[in-house]
């Protein structure tokens, strides 16, 4: 989708005074994502603290596997601040109160998988609560998984629904590394004299489509019983009646889209799918839906979040997009 994204606004940029048919084709897209989203404010403002937490430790995930993947040794509880810049503001916010681990995984085809970094399980013993957070795209074998368009359903659960069949091969990857962390996390920290584990699952992208799996197995196995799901610009992964089902079993799950990205609207391998959860649409400042990159970048989602709540946001890192036609933009 990316790719097929990259190589229509490449086109854009080259047809700019003969728009048609090719930038029509996205126009289109745009259009639709606009006409589609609520021009409520009501429903942009319905965020809480838990979607602030969610976004920070989607985001943080992406960010651990960059430093992972350029230091093996790495400790996601005392990262090195200075070899990766990402990390500095948005750890430093959130790493006083909160424990994290490591979920290994692999994606790619049946035939050559690549095992990295997928996600982090975090614990807070303060608010009682787990995250787990899945990384979006971030290596050329995610794509595999992406465009996979053929359905199952997770091995070993009650409830059985055909599912995206590339993002439950994410969550089956990284299964055994998750279930062993949870075991951990609960092991050496769960204080079971205080209330009931509050459990986020959250991811951006690809990621957000791994949450909603983990989200699903972890209720339909009766894990946890106050299961929250949070993704940020998630494809549809599922039919109507699986939404129906999660909602039902889930205590809350939230879908954020931004009116100019149209991954989660439109995406080959998803068609006839619906998005999981409530959907919430979150200003799209100007972006353009041929920009991508930008408009899917899961900072602008941030952004959202902590604006809809009045809190001052802040830029993680300045970033340059560079295109074969001279466009930067920075924010």
């Amino acid at each position: 989708m990316n790719l097929f994204i990259h190589i229509f606004s490449f086109l854009i940029s080259k047809t700019r005074k003969n728009l048609a048919p090719t930038s029509l084709f996205l126009v289109l897209f745009q259009y639709s994502a606009a006409m589609e989203s609520p021009q409520n404010s009501d429903i942009i403002l319905d965020v809480d603290e838990i979607d602030k937490i969610a976004i920070n430790h989607a985001i943080l995930s992406y960010h651990a596997y960059e430093q992972h993947s350029n230091t093996p040794s790495w400790d996601p509880n005392n990262p090195k601040l200075g070899a990766s810049k990402k990390w500095t503001p948005l750890i430093e916010e959130i790493k006083t109160d909160w424990i994290f681990y490591e979920i290994e995984g692999a994606t790619g085809f049946d035939f050559y998988l690549s095992p990295s970094l997928i996600g982090l399980v975090g614990y807070n013993p303060i608010l009682n609560m787990m995250t787990i957070a899945y990384r979006g795209s971030q290596k050329f074998s995610d794509w595999a998984n992406n465009l996979d368009s053929n359905r199952c359903a997770p091995e070993g659960v009650n409830n059985i629904f055909d599912l995206h069949e590339g993002y439950v091969k994410v969550f089956e990857h990284s299964k055994d590394s998750l279930l062993r962390i949870i075991g951990k996390a609960l092991t050496e920290n769960i204080d079971n004299s205080k209330n009931e584990l509050t459990v986020v699952c959250t991811g951006h992208s690809l990621g957000g489509a791994a949450a909603t799996i983990a989200a699903y197995y972890l209720s339909d196995q009766h894990y946890f019983s106050n299961i929250h799901l949070r993704v940020f610009a998630t494809p549809p992964i599922g039919l109507p009646i699986f939404n129906e089902w999660m909602q039902g079993h889930l205590a809350s799950a939230k879908a954020f889209t931004r009116e100019t990205d149209i991954f989660p609207s439109w995406s080959p391998s998803c068609l006839g799918l619906t998005l999981i959860g409530k959907q919430i649409f979150l200003p799209s400042y100007g972006d353009s839906a041929a920009s991508h990159q930008i408009s899917h970048d899961n900072r602008k989602y941030r952004r959202g979040i902590y604006e809809a709540l009045g809190l001052e946001y802040s830029k993680l890192y300045k970033r340059f997009y560079v295109y074969p036609f001279g466009f930067i933009k920075e924010w």
